[in-house]
């Protein structure tokens, strides 16, 4: 099996999408982030993307999200106008420590994800670690009342 980015597409694209599937999407999330992305010039050092690709135009889904598509992900770096000037100047390569949170999930619950995701990075060396989420809440109960 090869990696690499060959016949590949960024999913993040905006054009790849079906505009009547992704109105009839009412996520939260999703709908947010669309937003302030595209209207309100996001930037923040923190970033948050969501896709669902059953929103994915039925081309683009054929040619990008079949069974047989491997995927990847790319991750380049942005900085300031000032902090690369500065680090030409140096004579340095800028760069930043970051963590990249995941979640890759089928919402139809008929794959199992979890270990198919997790074997593949296995295999590709990739260093990823689980991160359990789970919310417990106590109601504390007076019975003297």
């Amino acid at each position: 099996m090869s990696v690499g980015r060959a016949g590949t597409q960024n999913l993040l694209r905006r054009s790849l999408y079906s505009k009547r599937l992704m109105r009839e999407n009412q996520n939260e999330f999703a709908l947010r982030e669309r937003l302030l992305i595209q209207y309100a010039d996001k930037y923040y050092p923190i970033k948050k993307y969501a896709v669902d690709l059953s929103e994915l135009s039925a081309a683009n889904k054929r040619n990008y999200a079949t069974e047989d598509k491997l995927w990847f992900l790319y991750l380049a770096g942005l900085y300031r106008e000032h902090t690369e000037q500065r680090a030409r100047l140096e004579g340095i390569r800028p760069s930043q420590k970051f963590c990249l949170i995941l979640t890759i999930r089928d919402p139809e619950q008929k794959a199992n994800v979890y270990d198919d995701i997790t074997q593949g990075f296995d295999i590709h060396n990739f260093w990823h670690s689980n991160v359990r989420i789970s919310s417990e809440v106590t109601v504390p109960v007076n019975q003297n009342e």
